[in-house]
């Protein structure tokens, strides 16, 4: 009897001490898990929208990437890619550099299959994008991360991590070529330097976050009419009622109108306006003041409710750069 009791007694410790180390390891896995979302939240919050233009040659860019991509999946995508280069804070270039070589100039089945044009990968698994815009935008938060968070701001810096000689993926070592190619490259897509991949934090708008939920609301509406008036997606849009609306979804309240929400905003010069500001036009009816106003999202370029519907269009030439009055915004 008291033999039973001690074994009973023996299995109760035993048990009892188990279960605490399942506790102790459930709870630093927790601690991790919740440390890992804080940084990836940190990565998030980074700069977004900054001025990369005179990290490239646009021309020499937009030359290149046809005669590179022709009639290619990413034939249409130059001016994106800028984009994302803008909101992430990285040379133009070097993504373009890098897509180039990692998708075999566009030709790989990653980028066919999986939407992947610059060969991420979870261990030997290739990374599967539901579209190429999604793609490209991974890839300008992975190089963001690499490049502007970890200060791996040159190629040769770059390539230890994103294309590291000796891989295990890598048998036939590839990898080894990556760096001049890559450099290279950046040079022929107009980057001025393959030592200048990443644009100052000093000049950032507002949080990438921040960005992604105003473009996230805004993209719902591309191609929808125009709608004098209208300020929810119940009514359809007029063009402050379409920024304003924006911006709320993402946090930020702005009056309804357009002079008045260029009003109450902090002006900035064009050189200085991010991805996420707004850009203001003069004499596009006859009221006085800032009659006309659209979300910018860099490299000349905004997403507005005009006449002709919600849609992207270019402020550099024509119409709009004739109006434009001048950019704002609300940080």
């Amino acid at each position: 009897m008291i033999y039973e009791y001690k074994k009973a007694k023996i299995k109760f410790i035993l048990y009892s001490i188990i279960g605490i180390v399942i506790f102790l390891i459930l709870v630093i896995a927790g601690a991790t898990g919740a440390l890992k979302q804080q940084q990836d939240q940190a990565d998030d919050d980074s700069t977004v929208g900054l001025d990369v233009s005179g990290m490239f040659d646009k021309s020499v860019y937009l030359k290149h990437w046809q005669s590179v991509y022709g009639n290619g999946v990413l034939k249409d995508k130059a001016d994106y890619t800028i984009t994302v280069a803008q909101k992430y804070g990285i040379n133009p270039a070097l993504i373009a550099a890098i897509m180039a070589t990692e998708s075999s100039y566009g030709k790989s089945s990653a980028i066919k299959n999986d939407n992947n044009p610059s060969g991420q990968m979870v261990g030997s698994q290739i990374l599967h994008y539901d579209t190429l815009e999604q793609g490209i935008d991974a890839t300008g938060k992975t190089l963001h991360k690499l490049v502007v968070t970890r200060k791996l701001n040159t190629v040769q810096k770059l390539g230890s991590a994103y294309a590291p000689v000796g891989a295990g993926n890598d048998p036939t070592n590839l990898n080894s070529n990556w760096v001049p190619v890559v450099t290279q490259l950046v040079a022929s897509f107009g980057g001025k330097s393959s030592d200048n991949l990443a644009a100052s934090s000093s000049s950032s708008g507002g949080s990438i976050k921040q960005f992604d939920a105003i473009m996230a609301e805004a993209k719902k509406y591309i191609g929808q009419p125009y709608v004098w008036g209208g300020s929810t997606p119940a009514t359809g849009f007029d063009c402050s009622g379409f920024t304003s609306w924006c911006y709320k979804k993402a946090g930020i309240t702005i009056p309804r109108t357009s002079q008045a929400q260029w009003t109450s905003m902090k002006h900035v010069a064009e050189k200085d306006a991010k991805a996420g500001d707004l850009v203001f036009f003069q004499g596009t009816d006859s009221q006085g003041g800032m009659t006309h106003v659209g979300i910018y999202i860099g490299n000349g370029r905004m997403l507005d409710s005009e006449n002709s519907g919600i849609k992207y269009s270019d402020i550099t030439s024509g119409y709009w750069k004739n109006h434009l009055g001048g950019f704002a915004t609300a940080n």
